[in-house]
């Protein structure tokens, strides 16, 4: 998704981005430490053991998400030139 969407447009992997900034916040503030190694993305959790620490990490990550979701739809504005002059070029790529 951060090459083929995010970062092709800059503006929604700078609201991710913020996203991100706003759930570690949160993680920071209720004191998140991650008590095994594991690996990234999902597998993460698992590494945050059970109880307190697993839930609130849940609940950072899903403020994070839900805020870089809002701020992308909320601010994010696909200019329709830019979408009409993309599949312009596309076709005549396509062609040559």
């Amino acid at each position: 998704m951060i090459y083929g969407v995010t970062l092709r447009k800059i503006w929604p992997f700078f609201y991710g981005c913020l996203g991100a900034l706003v759930g570690g916040v949160v993680g920071g503030i209720f004191g998140i430490e991650q008590v095994a190694r594991t690996g990234t993305g999902v597998m993460s959790y698992i590494g945050l053991g059970y109880g307190t620490n697993l839930a609130v990490g849940i609940i950072a990550s899903l403020i994070a998400m839900s805020t870089a979701f809002a701020l992308t739809i909320v601010l994010y504005v696909d200019r329709k030139n830019e979408v009409k002059e993309a599949k312009k070029f596309s076709q005549k790529s396509l062609k040559f």
